[in-house]
């Protein structure tokens, strides 16, 4: 039941992040364990901490820290690495890929836009691509909620606009879902100019990270009643697991490029593997501007993007192959622990123009979907 250890291994780190110990994961751990422990089999039962409740969850919390010191200390097994996939852009190269565009500006051609939404308990990071349909996309805007008031740059520990100081007495469920009902109407009304024909457009589906407090999230876009939100869960899909397209399939899902939609207590939901789409967005960043599939940012100072550059290299990627053949990019945070969400802004970002039909030549078959006109929803 891998699919269950992968659930544990999101606790683990929701816990981590909330609480600074994995009593989270270990009581999922704990309720679950039967099925859990069902096909494993260690040497040294012994082998486990204070706060675990075996050897086997020690050595999944070891595969969660280091995957690759997992297969080669742990299990004596090590996975085949090339060394010329870990070679990315710098930030300055990256921040020089420049349309020459007005902020909120679409290049001409532009066929769809999506936005992406990553929950922090401080504040929502946020970004809007638009795309052609061959995959070609310009980055129109980016920031958080609440915004920072003019700055360029920033990090999630010295915000100076919160969630907190805008919606005080709400606790941490509560602050985030007022954050997200006060920004998505606003985001969903929002028109950009596309250049080459001045024909307005708003952003034809959000996908909003919904891998921690995910009821909250949940009830917060119920109570939007669009169509046009969604949230979503990317998951880890690394050498050694199965694909999206093989996990199990309930009635009513559709699958695409690394990507699954379900119906979940009737709200629509998107999953994602996001070792695939970060290496999609950085495929697209070594495109030459003015090649099908390429990525760039809107205006003429680079020095403006200095920030979500850094985000976009705040990981690096192993081409790792398993035991069993399969090989694939797998993307880890660098040990100082940079800023990487808008790295995940856009990667979100561009899964949303995956499911609205953008497809690269070649590369994997569009759901095919009848476009329809956005419904008109009035907020109060």
């Amino acid at each position: 039941r891998l699919d269950l250890w992968e659930t544990y291994a999101e606790l683990r780190a929701d816990s981590l992040r909330e609480l600074g110990d994995i009593s989270q994961a270990t009581e999922f751990y704990r309720k679950n364990r039967s099925k859990m422990d069902a096909g494993s089999r260690v040497m040294w039962s012994e082998r486990f901490e204070p706060d675990e409740l075996s050897a086997l969850q020690h050595a999944m919390n070891r595969k969660s820290q280091d995957e690759a010191a997992f297969w080669s200390e742990y299990q004596n097994n090590p996975r085949r690495t090339t060394d010329d996939e870990l070679l990315l852009q710098n930030p300055t190269d990256i921040s020089k890929r420049l349309n020459g565009l007005d902020r909120g500006r679409c290049l001409p051609g532009t066929d769809t836009i999506t936005a992406f939404v990553d929950v922090q308990g401080r504040a929502l990071f946020w970004s809007v691509v638009g795309w052609r349909s061959d995959f070609t996309g310009s980055v129109l805007d980016y920031g958080t909620f609440p915004d920072q008031a003019g700055r360029r740059y920033y990090q999630l520990k010295d915000l100076t606009r919160t969630i907190q100081k805008s919606f005080k007495g709400a606790g941490e469920d509560g602050g985030i879902s007022a954050a997200l009902r006060a920004f998505i109407p606003d985001l969903l009304g929002r028109q950009y100019l596309r250049e080459d024909d001045e024909v307005e457009m708003s952003p034809s589906l959000i996908l909003i990270d919904a891998n921690w407090k995910t009821s909250t999230i949940r009830d917060t876009v119920r109570s939007f009643r669009s169509p046009n939100v969604f949230p979503a869960h990317g998951r880890y899909v690394g050498a050694t697991s199965k694909p999206v397209q093989e996990f199990k399939k309930t009635r009513g899902e559709k699958t695409g490029l690394a990507w699954k939609t379900s119906i979940l207590e009737k709200i629509p939901h998107v999953l994602f593997d996001t070792n695939y789409w970060k290496s999609f967005i950085h495929d697209r960043l070594a495109i030459e501007f003015g090649d099908p599939g390429n990525l760039t940012f809107f205006g003429t100072d680079h020095l403006t993007h200095r920030m979500i550059s850094e985000n976009l290299v705040a990981e690096y990627r192993l081409r790792v192959t398993a035991s069993n053949g399969r090989s694939v990019d797998e993307w880890k945070l660098k040990s100082s622990k940079p800023d990487n969400h808008f790295l995940d802004c856009l990667v979100g970002a561009a899964v949303g123009a995956s499911l609205m039909g953008a497809a690269v030549p070649g590369l994997g078959e569009p759901i095919k979907t009848r476009r329809r006109r956005r419904a008109r929803i009035s907020y109060h």
